[in-house]
């Protein structure tokens, strides 16, 4: 028998955790587990819609084991009505006499489908999706406002987080931003100055770029840009920042970096500097013959503030620059 007093617990306890944050990665976890709580379903998805138009889950739950691992996931029917109609769709085990199954819920033979849109200005950006083999009891009125209002609470808190990502995002490579960056820089001097932790930051510039396009055109050089943000964003913790700084110039904060033997942030961030140069200078965009990056390394001192520690990684960049392009400078090696 459904419990509205535990219905209401978990919808309080969902809608205060995904509300408190603007990261996605912390948001869905605990939006997931609600799902799976609430309706007491075997699999729990959160599925948005790529611009090719095709499905992709973001997140799951499942309480079951190896079973339904392989194969398609879901009612592929269900989904794409509830993103045409924008309408919750219910289809429980005791309604199946009154409503059939759709021809995919078949094929899974799954006994329960619940599926609520993700609404926002813009239109539908997703759906919470969740199913059974098996019939799901007590799922009455009360238990679909439940879900419903929670769909409601995770459509706002993931659009927000969506306005959030693109307020501090480069469009174009899909690293952080300018500002972003900078604002980041100033909080991690702050934390590593008071706490005497090690901080590095690293400016990277393609070599030549302004040829680039001139000889094989915007697009290509865009494609340059993209391609090197990828290594540098393939190289680095979660802990790290990748932002593009601005044209051809792209940065890496780096808190906590030290050498292999636990001291010296410096040589840290100048060996992983290293592999990020090398891995760049492997990239194959064709027709362009070879893209390299010159790269400035600066560490962070009790003495400097966030300006200074950029001043000094430019001017370590261009360092590079002026001994030949294609290599690390480290400021005070100049």
């Amino acid at each position: 028998m459904s419990n509205p007093a535990d219905d209401f617990r978990c919808l309080l306890n969902a809608t205060k955790i995904i509300s408190s944050s603007l990261s996605l990665e912390e948001q869905l976890p605990a939006l997931m587990d609600a799902v799976v709580q609430l309706t007491g379903a075997e699999r729990a998805m959160l599925i948005l819609r790529a611009q090719d138009g095709s499905f992709a889950v973001k997140a799951e739950r499942s309480t079951r084991s190896g079973a339904e691992r392989s194969g398609k996931k879901y009612s592929q029917s269900t989904i794409e009505k509830v993103f045409l109609t924008g309408e919750p769709l219910f289809i429980l085990a005791n309604d199946l006499h009154r409503q059939a199954p759709t021809e995919s819920m078949e094929a899974l033979q799954l006994r329960t489908v619940m599926c609520t849109p993700l609404a926002s200005p813009a239109g539908i950006i997703g759906v919470i999706y969740a199913h059974s083999s098996t019939p799901v009891q007590a799922f009455d009125a009360h238990k679909k406002e439940i879900f419903v209002a929670l769909s409601e609470h995770a459509a706002v808190a993931l659009n927000n987080a969506r306005l959030f990502e693109a307020s501090v995002s480069d469009p174009m490579t899909g690293l952080h931003n300018h500002a972003y960056c900078l604002r980041r820089l100033k909080e991690e001097v702050e934390r590593a100055q008071r706490y005497a932790r090690p901080l590095s930051f690293l400016l990277f510039d393609v070599d030549d770029f302004k040829t680039i396009n001139d000889t094989h055109g915007h697009r290509r050089g865009d494609e340059v840009i993209r391609a090197v943000a990828g290594a540098l964003q393939s190289s680095v913790r979660n802990v790290d920042v990748a932002a593009r700084y601005g044209g051809d110039e792209l940065a890496l904060i780096l808190p906590e970096t030290k050498d292999t033997d636990g001291t010296a942030a410096l040589s840290g961030a100048k060996l992983l500097a290293e592999r990020i140069r090398a891995k760049v200078a492997a990239l194959d965009v064709p027709p362009v013959a070879q893209i390299t990056v010159s790269v400035g390394v600066a560490a962070l001192s009790q003495e400097l503030g966030a300006d200074e520690l950029v001043d000094h990684a430019d001017q370590a960049l261009y360092a590079s620059k002026r001994a030949g392009k294609n290599r690390v400078t480290v400021f005070g090696e100049i």
